[in-house]
């Protein structure tokens, strides 16, 4: 009986050890060792130098294209929240976004302030791999974004001009975290656009913007990556409501994950006497690989 009883724990031990065995890779996968022969360390260069500060190998918030103005100011200030949520191979990212708009010139001068003030994702392991997360990132799901302030100037106006053409400054603030898990890059950067806009019939209006997009990288031989920023759209209002159409992106001349470009559709019925709700889709191309609804409230 005793043993039975030996040989029964015997058995246990053994299962026990093969289960150990059968998770090591997956333990070590989370380690130091892992995350060191994955991006090929030398021993002694800091980690966040391997974060791969380009938009293919980051989160969908680090380095956005910009929205697409219509060469206009808007009429009046709001406050705006909206809830994001983007989906990839392997990477599923929801957040809100706060937004803040004032006119403390109107109709010349604007000004908007954005912020992300948390962002959940899930990452695979393929996906932790390719971005060459840093190890004691590895298990983290939540982040904090950047705050942007864009400066908006009315430069033309139409009828007196051909069309109505608004300037844009933007920068964007290093506020945000999990560099480490590569959401964001806790980078400044900037870009400046011309955007125009005309009448093309009763409630039409086609427009599109030029400019330059730049932003810091982690790299010791190219210190920041410039990109020729571009967009085309169309919009259509009816009565209280308005749909907008528009393509967009952002061509970087290191060519290496840094050509983002996303087609949207947007929706929103606008109210002088009570708060706005607006909804879209995005579908990103090339160097952004997420799909993104959003739905948000304007007050």
């Amino acid at each position: 009986m005793c043993f039975a009883k030996g040989r029964g724990g015997a058995l246990r031990a053994a299962v026990l050890a093969l289960g150990l065995v059968a998770c090591a890779p997956a333990l070590r996968a989370q380690g130091h060792d892992w995350w060191a022969n994955n991006v090929g360390w030398d021993g002694k260069s800091h980690w966040s130098t391997y974060i791969i500060s380009q938009p293919r190998y980051l989160g969908p918030n680090a380095l956005p294209i910009p929205s697409l103005p219509n060469g206009l100011l808007e009429e009046q200030g709001f406050l705006a929240l909206d809830a994001f949520s983007h989906s990839a191979n392997g990477d599923q990212t929801f957040n809100p976004l706060l937004t803040a708009y004032v006119l403390p010139a109107p109709g010349k001068v604007a000004m908007e302030l954005q912020w992300i003030p948390v962002e959940y994702f899930v990452m695979s392991h393929a996906v932790k791999t390719e971005r060459k997360v840093f190890h004691l990132s590895y298990d983290s799901r939540w982040a904090t974004g950047d705050v942007l302030l864009h400066t908006y100037v009315q430069v033309l106006r139409h009828p007196q001009a051909p069309a109505d053409a608004l300037l844009r400054i933007g920068y964007r603030f290093p506020s945000s975290s999990m560099l480490g898990a590569a959401r964001f890059t806790d980078a400044p950067g900037y870009f400046f656009d011309l955007s125009a806009g005309k009448p093309l019939a009763p409630n039409w209006r086609l427009y599109g913007m030029l400019g330059f997009y730049v932003w810091q990288t982690n790299r010791d031989d190219r210190l920041q990556n410039d990109a020729f920023l571009f967009g085309a759209g169309l919009s259509h209002t009816a009565s209280s409501w308005e749909w907008k159409a528009s393509f967009r992106g952002y061509w970087g001349y290191m060519g290496s994950g840094d050509d983002p470009m996303a087609v949207s559709l947007s929706l929103q019925r606008r109210s002088s006497r009570r708060a706005s709700w607006r909804l879209g889709i995005q579908q990103g191309l090339l160097d952004l690989r997420y799909s993104t609804l959003f739905v948000g409230v304007v007050f």
